[in-house]
């Protein structure tokens, strides 16, 4: 198939392009209602743990803990605090303007905030503190320790994410030269030069909270309006099929174009 040097029938740049694109934060209809449940939940069983003076937390391992007095209302304010993050999912959800770093640093800071009041009556209630000097030193020393484990486990999870992030560009960098490279495929001299990709989404996917491989799926559309799907995946060979109108108008609805 003969192509121009400077473009192929993907080129790298619109490719780019597409991953870079604003596509405000779409979060799946399951997540939104296990939100919405999981603070009516947790913000219910809260206020009926404070106003009867006492509020259980449950452990993995042994009885659990009830908190009674200040330690209670302190645990109410980090459930709040989990609530308000919660449900800040949600509205940047249907906010779609281009302001998710906003939500992120919010969602960020209220995280921080929470586990703080978690620590301090976690503090409280070792420590046995009930007001005034006495038993202060005590207290802030488990809450200064606790604190710090927090925010070291934070540090670590921030870490993780950032070599996720590079791992997924890189990974993205590796899609776009596989789909520049389709020539071989059989059919792909129908491509051209102009096909567009009318349809992106990407998979992150895990093990147990650890990053495995990233599968990326596409919907393209040749200049004669012929439609095909492409798969690429980081750990399995990639997977190219021209797909009819009728299937291509079931998956695009209202971005389907009618052929030339």
């Amino acid at each position: 198939m003969e192509t121009d040097k400077n473009s192929t029938w993907h080129s790298a740049n619109e490719a780019e392009t597409d991953v870079k694109k604003y596509v405000p934060n779409e979060l799946p209809l399951k997540e939104r209602w296990f939100n919405l449940l999981s603070s009516v939940v947790l913000l219910s069983y809260g206020t009926y743990g404070v106003w009867i003076n006492d509020l259980y937390i449950p452990a993995k391992r042994g009885g659990g803990v009830h908190l009674h007095d200040l330690p209670a209302w302190v645990m109410f304010a980090a459930f709040f605090s989990a609530v308000v993050v919660m449900i800040s999912e949600c509205i940047d959800h249907y906010d779609r303007r281009n302001n998710e770093i906003r939500y992120q640093w919010f969602a960020r800071v209220v995280k921080l905030v929470g586990w703080g009041f978690f620590c301090l009556s976690f503090s409280i209630q070792v420590s046995g503190y009930v007001g005034g000097l006495k038993g202060l030193g005590l207290m802030s020393a488990v809450f200064s320790v606790s604190m710090a484990f927090v925010c070291w486990l934070g540090f670590m999870f921030l870490k993780r994410d950032r070599e996720n992030i590079a791992r997924i560009a890189d990974w993205r960098t590796d899609e776009t030269t596989a789909l520049a490279m389709t020539s071989g495929y059989p059919g792909a001299e129908r491509f051209h030069n102009k096909a567009e990709t009318m349809q992106y989404t990407e998979e992150p996917r895990y093990n147990e909270s650890t990053l495995q491989s990233l599968v990326i799926k596409r919907i393209l559309r040749n200049a004669s309006g012929d439609y095909f799907f492409w798969m690429w995946s980081s750990d399995s060979p990639q997977y190219l099929k021209q797909i009819t109108q009728v299937n291509a108008k079931i998956l695009l609805k209202q971005k389907y174009a009618e052929p030339k």
